[in-house]
């Protein structure tokens, strides 16, 4: 994978996430998807000065999600439920007539991309990262109610700077919930139902809950609202981001109709260095 990087000042990096679906469904299916129709990183601001690339060739105001993809960057039309340790390692859901989750492939099911982009001049900005309901043109949603905070529940951020490893977030914590993500195509979970929550999960098979194929309990770190970026006079910098449902997490469970999802990165609060 090609590692690339992200800073702007004053800058709105929107990936738009249109999440369609014609009708309900549980994350534990098979056929279950969120599909993503378009990516969008942007530099806004007339003194934002900020060049973004994808490959530190062709600079520009702008990434598109084509450019992306013909980047070879992890851009799928399609977000199905996963589970990984790392953020770069994924393993998709592959069901038994026993109702078994085997993750014995890998899968594209999941974003992961990243940047580089380079500033004019020392200086810090904010970095952040949420996912907002997409309106209309009227200021209307077709997102009913709770159904961007359950989609908030079940998705999941890795976020690295530079050459640093991915650490992985939660936008909507649940501290309840201590799940113990797949890190081995030999891991077998089985479908658990939750009396609390009135929903199914997923849960490490006996036998299988081994070192070897399922990482740690999760401690569900809460997404950082203000992460502070710094880089000097026309340095080039990389950021990565994976997004992704963590068919793992107990929050990853329920039926209902995905309409319009954004997920809006954007670098704020740009301040230059002032000179000693």
């Amino acid at each position: 994978m090609k590692r690339k990087a992200l800073i702007t000042s004053t800058a709105l990096l929107l990936v738009a996430l249109m999440c369609l679906a014609t009708a309900s469904y549980a994350w534990f299916t098979a056929t279950g998807a969120t599909e993503i129709t378009g990516l969008q990183v942007e530099v806004k601001g007339a003194d934002a000065a900020i060049q973004l690339s994808e490959n530190k060739e062709n600079w520009r105001a702008s990434l598109t999600k084509q450019q992306l993809i013909d980047d070879g960057q992890k851009v799928p039309n399609i977000l199905t439920a996963v589970s990984t340790v790392d953020g770069k390692n994924f393993f998709a859901t592959t069901y038994t007539a026993a109702g078994e989750w085997d993750a014995n492939v890998t899968s594209d099911g999941y974003i992961l991309i990243d940047f580089y982009a380079k500033a004019p001049s020392a200086g810090t900005a904010s970095f952040n990262l949420d996912f907002v309901a997409n309106t209309k043109q009227d200021g209307t949603s077709d997102m009913k109610d709770g159904q961007l905070d359950l989609f908030k529940s079940a998705v999941k951020v890795a976020f690295a700077e530079g050459d640093n490893a991915l650490t992985t977030y939660d936008l909507a914590v649940d501290s309840t919930d201590g799940y113990k993500p797949m890190k081995s195509d030999a891991a077998v979970a089985q479908k658990v139902f939750d009396e609390d929550k009135n929903n199914y999960y997923f849960e490490p098979t006996t036998g299988t809950d081994t070192a070897a194929n399922y990482g740690d309990a999760r401690t569900q770190s809460a997404w950082a609202a203000t992460r502070t970026v710094s880089f000097a006079k026309n340095e080039v910098k990389h950021f990565t981001v994976a997004i992704w449902l963590e068919g793992m997490d107990k929050d990853c469970v329920g039926s209902f109709d995905m309409k319009y999802i954004d997920v809006v990165m954007d670098f704020t609060g740009w301040q230059a260095q002032t000179a000693a």
